[in-house]
Order: structure tokens, then sequence, then C-alpha cells
């Protein structure tokens, strides 16, 4: 079973930090990917955008390229690049590492490929997404290209 509408919308957190999932009417048998793929996409593309001290900051963009190299087929559920963050940028790259290695933990049968489908999907609908800004929109478009480009140098079964 899988939440079927997980975004950032739909979690809470508590004062203890614990996170409460809200939100049940998508529930459905499906793919764990497709799901934290959806929430890895507000982690880049939406929760930054919410902050209107951001929302029009195009020099922001320039520390966000460091999620497109984590397309790497061979890295896609070990992004080192993500842990070397530094700034405003760590804690959502710690994020989306850690829910990375989520992925992993659920559904060791993922494969890269399947996630970064998942992550194309919902990348692809962040150019039209009515609450992510302009900016975060040019690098959505960046963002699916590097994924298609892993995607096209993945062997073929």
């Amino acid at each position: 079973m899988i939440h079927g509408d997980l975004n950032s919308g739909n979690l809470l957190v508590g004062k203890d930090n614990s996170v409460i999932f809200i939100d049940f009417a998508s529930t459905r048998v499906g793919s764990v990917s497709a799901d934290l793929a959806k929430l890895e996409r507000d982690i880049v593309f939406r929760i930054p955008s919410s902050r209107r001290s951001r929302y029009y900051d195009w020099d922001d963009l320039k520390r966000w390229k460091i999620f497109i190299p984590t397309h790497n087929m061979k890295r896609v559920f070990a992004p080192r690049e993500l842990l070397t963050c530094r700034g405003g940028i760590r804690t959502f790259a710690r994020s989306v590492s850690l829910l990375r290695g989520i992925v992993r933990e659920i559904s060791p049968s993922t494969s890269e490929g399947e996630y970064l489908l998942g992550l194309l999907y919902h990348a692809l609908l962040a150019i039209a997404h009515p609450e992510i800004s302009i900016q975060r929109r040019t690098l959505a478009v960046s963002y699916s290209a590097s994924i298609m480009q892993a995607l096209s140098q993945a062997p073929r079964k």
C-alpha cells in the first residue's frame, strides 16, 4: 500500500519532530518509488519556493544545481554530492539523501531507473505547478534533462 499523494502538503511535523501523514484518500496498491519521488520533487522544487525571500532569487538557483549530478545511474541511492552541501540547501540535500535511503530500505527491489522515471514524471509536472516559482521551473527543465540523459545511458535488458 502507498499513500498515493505523498507531498509536503500531506505531512505535518509535531513538536517533537515526529512526522504525521494526513489525507489518505488516494491510498492504493502502487509503487513506493513513485510516492517517494513525488515527495522528493516537493523537497527540491516546492518547499524552497514557498519562502518568499527566495521566490524571486535567481542566484539561489546556482546552489541548487548540486542536485543535477545526483541522477547518475550508479549513484541514485548513494548521491555523494548531497552529503557535501553547505549553506541554505544543506537541510534539503540531506532530506533527499535520507529519502532515497528510505526507498532502498522499504523497497530494495526498486531499480535506479524506476526511481528516476518517477522523478522525471514529477519534475515535468513541477514545470506547470502553480506553487513553484519560475526560477524553480527553470531548474526543473535542467533537472528533467539530466534524468533523461541518465536514463538514455542505462543498460537495456
